[in-house]
C-alpha cells in the first residue's frame, strides 16, 4: 500500500518517518478558508479531512492518505499561522503567561483495493503552559522569523522551547503530528 502524507510540513514529514519508512508527500491544495466552523475541535477535524480528501481524490490505486492540521486555542480564540510579524507579536502576547491547547486534527483515508474506501478522523489535544514573556523576548523571537509559519506563532521544538514551562499531553502533537496516536490507528487498521 502506498502511504501519502498530504502536507508540505517538514516537521510532519520528520515525525511520520518515525512510524513509516516509505511514504510519499503530496501537498494538499485544499482551500482552508472554505471552512467556517466556530468549534475549534470540529474546525481542526474538518481542515484535516479537507486536506486528506483533496489528495485522496487526486490519486489512484491502493493507498492511504494522511491529512493533518494544527491550531492553537487560547481563551476560546483560535490562533492559526500569523501572516505578518505584527500578527505574530499579537499571538505571542495572547499566549504569554497562559495555558493554551494545541489541537491537531487527523484524517486517514485508505483503500485496500480500488472498491472499498475507509476513512477515520480524530483530534489530539495537548495543553501548553507558557511563561510570561516581556516585549524584548517577543521582539527577539519574532525577529528570528521562526514564528511566521507556525500555528500560534511558536515552535516548541525550536527557539520557543525555552518559553514552555510544562505540557500535558503529547509533545509530538504540539510539533504537528501525534505520533503515538497515529501509530496506534495505522496498526489497528492493518495499514502498517
Amino acid at each position: 500500500m502506498e502511504i501519502i502524507l498530504a502536507s508540505k510540513s517538514p516537521r510532519r514529514k520528520e515525525l511520520l518517518s518515525t512510524i513509516v519508512n516509505d511514504f510519499k508527500i503530496i501537498e494538499s491544495t485544499f482551500d482552508e478558508s472554505s471552512i467556517k466552523i466556530n468549534n475549534p475541535k470540529k474546525l481542526v477535524k474538518a481542515l484535516a479531512q479537507g486536506k486528506c480528501e483533496k489528495v485522496f481524490n487526486e490519486t489512484t490505486g491502493v493507498r492511504c492518505v494522511i491529512g493533518a492540521d494544527s491550531i492553537v486555542v487560547v481563551n476560546n480564540k483560535v490562533l492559526g499561522k500569523p501572516k505578518t510579524e505584527e500578527k505574530a507579536k499579537e499571538m505571542l502576547r495572547l499566549i504569554s503567561g497562559t495555558k493554551h491547547q494545541v489541537l491537531t486534527g487527523m484524517c486517514i483515508k485508505y483503500t485496500f483495493d480500488n472498491e472499498l474506501v475507509s476513512q477515520l478522523s480524530f483530534v489530539c489535544s495537548s495543553t501548553v503552559y507558557f511563561k510570561k514573556l516581556d516585549e524584548k523576548e517577543i521582539e527577539e523571537y519574532v525577529n528570528s522569523k521562526e514564528p511566521l509559519d507556525k500555528a500560534g506563532a511558536y515552535a516548541i521544538q525550536g527557539l520557543a522551547g525555552k518559553f514552555v514551562e510544562k505540557i500535558n499531553g503529547s509533545f509530538h502533537n504540539i510539533v504537528g503530528l501525534p505520533v503515538a496516536q497515529l501509530y496506534s490507528v495505522l496498526k489497528q487498521e492493518n495499514i502498517i
